[in-house]
């Protein structure tokens, strides 16, 4: 089992299997004017993600960490993983909502597993609040 090193971000994080890095949210907040259903006055960047761990087995990246709603209501994020090669080429893509249809609370955290099959020249990953929705 490969252990991956991160360093974590204000709104998401990096990892990489030989050094840590930075990265920066790009995730454009959602401008709303008026609520329809599953529509949220929270933002990406009312989500916080933390304790990034990331380990390779089998082919296979697991991402476990923590993502806290700091907005005043509850609602889901939703988070995209990235795995990138050692020249910072995007190998692959995956989006999920980690805590399925359920809203996290205001001011709660979630703890989260993220997976994906990963190949050899895997270097490093990142971890973002894409969208946010209320379920």
């Amino acid at each position: 089992m490969g252990a991956i090193a991160v360093l974590i971000t204000a709104s998401g994080g990096v990892g990489s299997a030989n050094v840590a890095s930075a990265a920066t949210n790009t995730a454009v907040p959602r401008i709303v004017s008026g609520l329809f259903d599953g529509d949220t006055h929270c933002n990406p960047s009312d989500f916080k993600i933390s304790g990034l761990t990331g380990t390779v087995e089998y082919g296979y990246l697991t991402v476990v960490g923590t993502v806290r709603n700091n907005c005043s209501e509850a609602a889901a994020p939703q988070l995209k993983l990235t795995v990138f090669d050692c020249k910072g080429n995007v190998l692959d893509t995956d989006e999920s909502w980690p805590a399925s249809v359920r809203n996290i609370g205001s001011h709660s955290s979630y703890v989260f597993k993220l997976m994906m099959s990963v190949p050899e020249n895997q270097q490093k990953y990142s971890v973002y609040v894409m969208d946010v929705r209320r379920w």
